[in-house]
């Protein structure tokens, strides 16, 4: 009715009670166990939060590892805290570990109804698990039980391998993840610890996160972020590399037998679709964008065939099917900025009535822009059987405007031809980007990679990279393999995500507390010594800061004498 969920708002007013639970979040958690996030459970909150990371500017890839911290300061229960976080475009989650007692536990990797079951069966018994799977392309959903009550803590580190987003190839740069959609409380002092480094120069986009250099080959960005500053569009860390080195490659480790993957960088460009139909939601947060919105319309591509739909209470054509010209597209953009934007609506039916208009035709696009999806108020089966049935025959395109859950795109998780748009800065920007990338056919540059023997790798001027690369690679091919349907490739595609240990949409990871209970699940926790890292600092770079360490004490002490 309000176009917002429930868990973004305080709890209602209950009379005198009020004092006592307004701001305090729900004492029921009737979600423990689940795949939905919720509303916000009294006395849990995110108490310390850092993630370090190591890029291969010239390799074209990234690691980094997030360590989340979460408190409960409820007397009396304990908590299952739940997230959804945002992965940069391309990464994959590839290392889990919860601290039990002190020490450091790693994830086992399974098919995903196994993990989730043996994560269920745990919880019920109130013992230590953590569990990651997707909810959607480059989203994961983040769950871990129980975080002790009388301010009890609970530790656990997500490891994600991440490709860099060419610009150029002389030019790149790396999003950072950020937090969705949570049951737990963020104070609104708290603070992420950042921290990024390299082996050439970088800087981030924010002025928040300090670039410096401890010589010629340790450079580094660091510093704090608000939780509102790591969730922007345009907060990312630029990464500046050697744009005459197009090749990279990696001994693939778990193929073994000489194998290796192979990187290349290659330009594309993007063609216009046949067919497009944009879906605008019609919820009541969509009413500050709509004029953003109706600008970019005005540069879609000329002679394309196109027509809007408007998400409302009803399904209303704003723009029947005409050729874009500069005498079509401001009508219709004026169309988009007098549309009434009321409550919260359900986008499906308008998303599957796009989808029967352009499925006719090969190489047609539905662009949906809207707000968070944070309720389904129908199912989403009939349009799942749209791209289940007829896979890669219609792109959709999906564009939010702002941080927070999409429900929809979690039930459409591992489906050809989804590709959500990675928002870079304003809305009008990113869509036109979208538009402009078609009207203009420009090229932009992609990494492309493939496994080969070692002895045929095609040339000597290429950069030796990390193991992440293989990774990628079997990233892809897992995705490639899930979007054609075939049941066979699925299976496929499942052992390959465990013998990498990523998490995938039909694998996931769990830490159990005991190795009786890993036994039980039929699960085998990833060896300690054979889980990425993030590199340790150069020996030297860390003489060069205990050395200055040494020298602040030294002139410390030396003022505090003079001064007695």
């Amino acid at each position: 009715m309000t176009g917002d969920a429930f868990n973004t708002l305080p709890p209602p007013r209950l009379g005198f009670r009020e004092r006592s639970l307004r701001g305090q979040g729900i004492e029921f958690d009737f979600e423990q166990g689940g795949d939905v996030v919720a509303g916000i459970l009294k006395g849990l909150s995110l108490f310390a939060s850092r993630i370090d990371g190591s890029i291969d500017a010239d390799g074209g890839l990234a690691y980094a590892e997030w360590t989340l911290i979460f408190h409960n300061e409820s007397e009396w229960q304990q908590r299952e805290a739940r997230c959804q976080i945002q992965l940069p475009p391309g990464a994959v989650v590839s290392r889990l570990t919860l601290w039990v007692n002190g020490e450091e536990r790693e994830a086992a990797f399974g098919g995903r109804g196994k993990v989730r079951e043996a994560y269920q069966k745990v919880v019920q018994r109130r013992r230590d698990p953590v569990l990651v799977t997707t909810c959607g392309p480059d989203r994961i959903l983040v769950q871990c039980f129980p975080v002790p009550p009388r301010n009890g803590e609970m530790k656990i580190r997500i490891g994600v391998t991440v490709p860099l987003i060419l610009d150029d190839p002389a030019s790149g740069h790396l999003p950072l993840p950020f937090l969705i959609d949570r049951n737990f409380k963020v104070p609104s002092d708290f603070r992420h610890a950042v921290w990024f480094e390299a082996k050439s120069p970088i800087e981030a986009t924010v002025s928040a996160l300090t670039k410096e250099s401890l010589g010629d080959s340790v450079y580094a960005v660091r510093g704090q972020l608000a939780d509102g500053e790591l969730s922007r569009a345009d907060t990312s860390i630029r990464v500046p590399r050697d744009g005459k080195l197009l090749h990279a490659w990696a001994t693939d480790k778990v193929a073994g037998q000489g194998r290796i993957i192979w990187q290349s960088i290659q330009m594309t460009t993007s063609a216009a679709p046949a067919k497009l139909i944009l879906v605008v939601d019609g919820s009541r947060r969509m009413s500050a964008h709509l004029d953003a919105l109706a600008r970019a319309v005005e540069t879609l591509p000329d002679d394309l065939s196109f027509s809007i739909l408007f998400a409302g209470d009803q399904i209303i054509e704003l723009v029947p099917w005409t050729l874009s010209s500069a005498s079509t597209r401001s009508p219709a953009a004026d169309e988009i900025r007098r549309s009434c934007c009321e409550g919260g609506q359900d986008s499906v039916p308008a998303l599957a009535q796009a989808w029967d208009a352009v499925a006719s035709v090969s190489n047609a696009a539905i662009v949906w822009i809207h707000t968070p999806q944070g309720f389904l108020s129908s199912t989403v089966e009939d349009l799942r059987q749209k791209f289940e049935r007829r896979p890669g025959r219609v792109k959709l395109y999906d564009i939010q405007t702002d941080t927070g859950p999409n429900r929809v795109i979690e039930q459409l998780d591992g489906l050809m031809g989804i590709r959500c748009i990675a928002r870079r800065g304003a809305l009008e920007k990113d869509v036109t980007k979208l538009f402009t990338g078609w009207k203009t056919n420009k090229p932009h540059w992609v990494f492309v990679r493939e496994s080969m023997p070692e002895d045929g790798r095609p040339s000597d001027n290429a950069k030796e990279t990390s193991d992440h690369l293989s990774r990628l690679w079997a990233y892809e091919q897992i995705l490639r393999a899930l979007l054609t349907g075939d049941i066979r490739l699925r299976e496929a595609a499942t052992q390959l995500a465990l013998q990498y240990h990523l998490v995938t949409p039909v694998t996931g990871a769990v830490v159990l507390e005991t190795a009786e209970q890993f036994e039980q699940a039929g699960l085998d926790p990833v060896p300690p010594g054979s889980v990425p890292v993030v590199p340790e600092p150069e020996l030297w770079a860390l003489i060069v800061v205990v050395g200055a360490i040494v020298l602040w004490v030294v002139v410390r002490r030396r003022s505090t004498c003079r001064a007695v």
